[in-house]
Order: structure tokens, then C-alpha cells, then sequence
């Protein structure tokens, strides 16, 4: 991430540069743009004379002559938007901060104190998608707070075309994914089709979906990927490759955290317990992690093994006892090696 010396407040360049960065053409912008109902109120006020050209190409696409214009109008408008779509709280070394997402009915970008503005994005699930990414490691949880639902001026328009009463004459397309069987049923919207009328559920979006088939470390099964490549739902499967990077690259900073303490715990235990000894000796290393295993060791209640609490309890202290000594010896390793460099 780049920072900024005024907060929110990109060049020029840097907004073309993070237009690129992003999966889409100019003429999904073009064509999402002239959908975001909100967004072309905007534009057409703040463009004033240019209007009716803008206007043509959003409608023609990027062949128009006004098209280039139209991008360049659509980033700086999208990126400087107040308008709260969603935010999320990071914590790192300066504090607590807020990121946001600021936009319109479908157009949005991302802002976070000291950081740049990335963006547009095309839709409001791909900007929470992106800031999940880029701030995985200092998210404080997973919790997005939602301030205003998507809006498709042609989606409204397609439900009102349909009467009421209508039954669709082609049945949705199934396909498994793990348990459940899936449809699309819009661009972006997948409806999971019940075993049970107590499962009627409302569709959900392609980022939801991938949320929910990648575990929490980051990982999804080979039999899946199959399923995926028979579906043919491309932006769905670039979805779950983004969010199972997204969750492995969490899941190896929590282990890595995890690991430092476990470490710094053991070495200061064994510094004060070898304290005026020799922190060399086999024994006494020995006797170190034996007295760091069996403090207060003891199996929880609902632990599988709690049944069997004898010989468990004798199973994982000698795995913690291992742990320790390797985590002390390694430690001692690296400081010795920095003293002779």
C-alpha cells in the first residue's frame, strides 16, 4: 500500500494507476457507469457543458471519440465520493483507523487514513473483496458494516418487465458445489437450492459464495476445483483464488504470531530457570522444558482425548516438551549467529 502526504487525496497519476491495476476494460466501466443511477445524477452535474458527450459514450462504449473523457471523469468522481457504502476497522503501529467505502449505487472506491485511494471498482462486493486483501493482516475481524445495498437501475428494470405470476420457461442451470447444489441467476447473484423448504435462502453474491466454499485456511478441496471447472463461472473461480490467497496469507500471519509468542514465552521461562547455570547442558535443558510442560498441564473437559486423560496427558506434554526445547535451542542459535556476523 502507498502512502500519501495528504490522506485521501491522490494525483492523477496514481488514480489512472489504480484504474489499471484493476480486472475490467473501459467498457465494463462504461457500461457499469451508465447503470449507476446515482453516479450519473453526479456526473451530469458536476460536468456541466460536457454532458451530452458523456452521456453518448457511456451509451456507445469505448468506441465513442468522448470515451477516454468519460473514464477520466468516472475515476475522479468515484474516487473523491463522501457517499458511505461500507467500513471496516485495521488496527497497526499508529492506531486504530477506519476503512471505508465510498461510492455510489454500484461504482465505488476504497479510503483509509494515511493510505492511498484505490479504485473504482465496479461493484461494492469487489471493493470489500480488495480491502479484505490488501488489509488482511491488520483487520481487527472480519465484521463489515454494511450503510447502503447495491443498486442496478437494469436489474430493476428486467424484475419489472417480468409480470407477476411469470414461470420461467428455461430451468435454472444446477451445479454441485461440496453439499448443495447451485444456479446463476444474475451476474453476480447464485441461489443455493434447498434440500429442505426450511433452507430457502435469498440469492448471494459471488463474493459470498467463494467466502463460504475456502476454509478459514485458506484452502479448498481438489474435488471442488473439479466442480469449479464445470460450472464455467470464471469470475466466480478468480473469486475463491483471491479469497483463499486472502485467507492462507491471514491464516500464516496468525501462525507465525501464534509461533513468536509461544517462543518468546519459553525462552524467557528458560532463561530464568537456567539462570547462573549452563545454558548447555543437556539435563538441565531437559529438566527446563519438563518443568515448563507440567505447569498447570492438564486436558480441557471437552478435548477428545479427555476420556483417555492419562495417556493423552502423557501424548501432547511430550509433543509441548519437544516444542520448547526446539523453540529455546533455535532461539539461542540465531543470537549466536548474529553475535559472530
Amino acid at each position: 500500500m502507498k502512502q500519501i502526504a495528504a490522506p485521501g487525496l491522490s494525483s492523477n497519476a496514481t488514480k489512472q494507476e489504480n484504474l489499471m491495476k484493476q480486472e475490467f476494460s473501459d467498457a465494463d466501466l462504461l457500461r457499469v457507469a451508465y447503470d449507476d443511477e446515482l453516479f450519473m445524477k453526479q456526473l451530469r452535474v458536476q460536468s456541466g457543458k460536457e454532458w451530452p458527450q458523456l452521456l453518448a459514450a457511456l451509451k456507445s462504449g469505448p468506441e465513442h471519440p468522448s470515451a477516454k473523457s468519460a473514464v477520466e471523469w468516472i475515476t475522479q468522481i468515484v474516487n473523491e465520493s463522501r457517499y458511505e457504502i461500507a467500513t471496516m476497522v485495521a488496527q497497526q503501529d499508529f492506531g486504530e483507523y477506519q476503512i471505508y467505502v465510498y461510492g455510489f449505487d454500484q461504482l465505488c472506491s476504497i479510503w483509509a487514513p494515511e493510505f492511498d485511494t484505490y479504485g473504482p471498482f465496479l461493484s461494492h462486493d469487489d471493493a470489500i473483496s480488495f480491502a479484505k486483501d490488501e488489509w488482511s493482516e491488520f483487520l481487527k475481524s472480519n465484521e463489515v458494516m454494511l450503510h447502503r445495498p447495491t443498486t442496478s437501475r437494469s436489474a430493476a428494470k428486467s424484475k419489472k418487465a417480468i409480470p407477476k405470476g411469470t414461470i420461467r420457461s428455461k430451468p435454472l442451470v444446477r451445479f454441485r458445489l461440496e453439499t448443495h447444489e447451485y444456479s446463476r441467476v444474475a451476474a453476480d447473484k447464485y441461489l443455493r437450492h434447498p434440500s429442505r423448504q426450511s433452507e430457502i435462502t435469498p440469492p448471494i453474491s459471488g463474493t459470498q459464495l467463494a467466502e463460504s466454499l475456502v476454509s478459514k485456511f485458506g484452502e479448498f478441496s481438489n474435488e471442488l476445483k473439479s466442480q469449479l471447472e464445470a460450472t464455467g463461472w470464471q469470475d466466480l473461480i478468480s473469486k475463491i483464488d483471491r479469497i483463499a490467497k486472502r485467507k492462507r496469507k491471514k491464516f500464516d500471519v496468525e501462525i507465525a504470531k501464534s509461533n513468536a509468542t509461544f517462543t518468546k514465552e519459553v525462552v524467557k521461562f528458560f532463561n530464568e530457570f537456567l539462570d547462573g547455570r549452563d545454558n548447555k547442558d543437556a539435563n538441565l535443558l531437559d529438566a527446563a522444558a519438563r518443568a515448563w510442560v507440567w505447569r498447570g498441564f492438564d486436558l480441557a473437559k471437552d478435548h477428545p482425548d479427555y476420556e483417555d486423560r492419562a495417556g493423552a496427558i502423557q501424548r501432547y506434554a511430550r509433543q509441548r516438551h519437544y516444542e520448547a526445547l526446539n523453540a529455546y535451542s533455535n532461539t539461542k542459535q540465531k543470537m549466536t549467529h548474529k553475535k559472530r556476523t
